[in-house]
């Protein structure tokens, strides 16, 4: 179910703040119905490693943002998720967010009852889809499990999967705790499609070994030049060829050769065939 939640954006013209040249965000995070400040609330930047807690009056703030476009997303049990998109400049941005409070039953998931042992029948499924089957996927690992629940529709052949709070995900290989905020999973098996829809935030896992930070680096250098992100940044700034990249036209061309043999094979086989009927006729 979709809200329009309210919130509000407002730069702060002051000499004092143009003068510091600081690039900052911050605001507070207050319930949509009484206006009560919400403490604890999660809030980062969608996609990176920078993020914050609410404080007691519901207030938050986060430096050293580059310039950009950003959606900062504005987490709480029990409430909507809020996602809030701004442009980031050398200047201050307040965002004063208002949240409204989870509708208690959702029709996406009510159609059938919970499947009580979900993750033994669809955990399989779910992590194949969600979390892929490639070789940095081996070294991820869902922490908290029993927050995810599923729902199963035989009439419809669609599973839906839904979590109570952030999922807890270590990527090991990539030295990783991804904090992923999952707004909605959905596998359709008459379609064969999945579809879900979510906010990641990063935190760097902490070690002491530098053979393994150094390793870290590798395998997180190898998996952003073999990503989607990757190649689309390489094609918006025309730098295509310089990373790496090369693009060729595919044409098909008829094998005449192995036409021929075809036809002749089926030439040959009809031909038997009609020798056989001739035989089995006049015998």
């Amino acid at each position: 179910m979709k809200k329009i939640l309210s919130f509000l954006i407002v730069i702060l013209y002051s000499p004092l703040l143009f003068s510091q040249n600081a690039a900052y965000i911050f605001g507070t995070v207050t319930d949509s119905v009484d206006n009560k400040p919400l403490a604890n609330c999660s809030v980062f930047i969608n996609g990176s490693s920078k993020g914050t807690m609410t404080d007691s009056k519901g207030g938050f703030i986060l430096k050293d943002i580059s310039p950009g476009k950003y959606e900062l997303v504005i987490s709480y049990v029990g409430y909507v998720t809020n996602v809030v998109s701004f442009e980031m400049k050398a200047i201050p941005i307040e965002i004063i967010a208002r949240m409204a409070l989870s509708p208690k039953e959702m029709t996406a998931v009510t159609i059938e009852p919970q499947i009580k042992d979900g993750w033994s029948q669809w955990g399989k499924l779910f992590i194949e889809n969600f979390i892929g089957t490639n070789e940095n996927a081996k070294y991820c690992s869902i922490k908290n499990e029993d927050a995810i629940h599923f729902w199963y529709s035989k009439k419809k052949r669609v599973l839906t999967v839904r979590a109570d709070g952030p999922l807890q995900i270590e990527n090991e290989a990539l030295g990783y705790i991804i904090h992923y905020k999952l707004e909605d999973f959905t596998y359709d098996f008459s379609l064969r499609m999945v579809v879900y829809l979510g906010y990641p935030f990063f935190e760097e896992m902490q070690t002491d070994k530098k053979n393994v930070i150094k390793q870290w680096n590798l395998n997180r250098n190898r998996a952003y030049k073999e990503s989607l992100l990757h190649f689309l940044r390489a094609l918006y700034a025309d730098r295509f060829t310089s990373e790496g990249y090369s693009l060729a036209m595919r044409q098909k061309f008829l094998n005449y050769e192995r036409q021929r043999v075809n036809n002749n094979g089926k030439s040959t086989h009809l031909h038997a065939l009609e020798r056989l009927t001739t035989l089995l006729a006049t015998a």
